[in-house]
């Protein structure tokens, strides 16, 4: 009797009209505001000409985590016992987009001013750690089967980088806003877009959920738990409330208008103040040679260009 009462609202015929649409309604509205969200970083890196006050650890973990998560959602929404749980066309047209974006803001730091940012040891490590695991886990439990797990497998574990990648991406642009003092180049509307996606990613969950018969996501046995969406979400919204609170409470004085400065590039006006220190100044490519005189004294003699 309850294996009859699943498959019966596990059929849509049985299942909430209304439910479904406003399922369908988070679903568009997360997937927008997390799509939106990207644009304001890239923007405000085209009119700076620069990725100053943005980590580029985060843009390198942007690129890996949205290519193992699209994968993972791919295969999950054609195979429905691939084990990744519910996966809806809104997180597919979410995932192309957003690996997408992260290309274009990779080729960013690629030919814009970085002021000096370099892609951290810690990543570079993350990130290798991450490939080796996958191929590890490909081979022992799809290529030998070795490793017979319902909790992983390959195509979990795809899942499993996009949630390491969430974790460890915000630490280093939290870190970096707090060693500045400012979020000055980072996009509080892109952080304001994504903590809105997060909310309504969740609240389709729930709904979907509720939909199947059980409004807990934990214990409803006909919804398919996608559990990297769940803590996706989860973490988006702890990460963006850290965000807001640097940017409207803790740094809100020392945020400056960057209005006007388009032309020049906010690293030229926010350069740490060690590398201006460091620059040395050409006087019209002119050099100076310093020799000494017969009467032991010292002449600055003009020289021409070398």
């Amino acid at each position: 009797k309850k294996k009859k009462s699943r498959e019966i609202m596990e059929d849509p015929m049985h299942q909430s009209e209304v439910l479904t649409r406003v399922s369908h309604f988070c679903g568009w509205v997360y997937a927008i505001a997390w799509s939106v969200s990207f644009y304001g970083q890239i923007t405000l890196n085209c009119r700076m000409k620069s990725v100053y006050g943005l980590s580029l650890d985060l843009v390198a973990y942007n690129v890996v985590g949205y290519l193992a998560y699209t994968i993972y959602s791919q295969i999950g929404y054609f195979d429905h016992h691939s084990g990744t749980g519910a996966v809806q066309p809104q997180d597919l047209a979410f995932n192309y987009h957003a690996l997408t974006m992260g290309l274009i803001m990779a080729y960013q730091c690629l030919f814009y001013d970085r002021a000096g940012q370099k892609v951290s040891k810690f990543c570079k490590i993350g990130i290798a750690g991450m490939l080796i695991g996958l191929v590890i886990a490909f081979f022992t439990t799809t290529v030998t089967q070795t490793i017979e797990n319902k909790h992983f497998h390959t195509v979990l574990f795809l899942g499993y980088m996009k949630i390491y990648v969430t974790t460890v991406k915000y630490v280093p642009q939290s870190y970096s806003n707090y060693i500045r003092k400012s979020t000055v180049g980072w996009s509080i509307v892109g952080v304001c877009l994504d903590f809105t996606g997060g909310v309504f990613s969740l609240a389709q969950m729930i709904v979907d959920a509720g939909n199947a018969g059980n409004w807990n996501l934990f214990t409803n046995h006909v919804f398919k738990f996608n559990i990297t969406k769940f803590l996706l979400s989860v973490e988006s919204i702890a990460f963006d409330l850290v965000f807001m609170t640097q940017h409207f409470i803790l740094y809100r004085t020392s945020t400056t208008d960057i209005k006007g400065t388009e032309d020049k590039g906010l690293a030229a006006v926010f350069r740490p103040m060690k590398d201006t220190e460091e620059e040395t100044v050409d006087t019209e490519g002119d050099t100076f040679e310093i020799e000494m005189a017969s009467q032991n004294s010292v002449t600055p003699r003009k020289g021409s260009h070398e």
